[in-house]
């Protein structure tokens, strides 16, 4: 049984959220060839002092960019 996990900062609604598991469902399904009965489906939310890219925590660095907390993450990347 297939199982994925996705690591995000907190802040999606849970719209986006069941958007985000029907589609990665559908891809997996297609392309490993697994009934998507079979597939689970993690959603893990972390704060934004508890991820980081490129060595920094993406709260310092919104922070240094001038950045409110809660923006940008809607943006497109594989884990945040």
């Amino acid at each position: 049984m297939p199982h994925i996990q996705v690591t995000l900062v907190k802040g999606r609604t849970t719209d986006q959220k069941r958007r985000i598991a029907s589609r990665l469902t559908e891809v997996l399904s297609e392309e490993a060839k697994v009934d998507p009965k079979y597939i689970s489906l993690s959603l893990v939310e972390v704060e934004l002092d508890g991820f980081a890219e490129a060595g920094e925590l993406v709260l310092d660095r919104r922070k240094r960019e001038g950045r409110d907390s809660a923006e940008g993450n809607n943006r497109s990347t594989a884990s945040s």
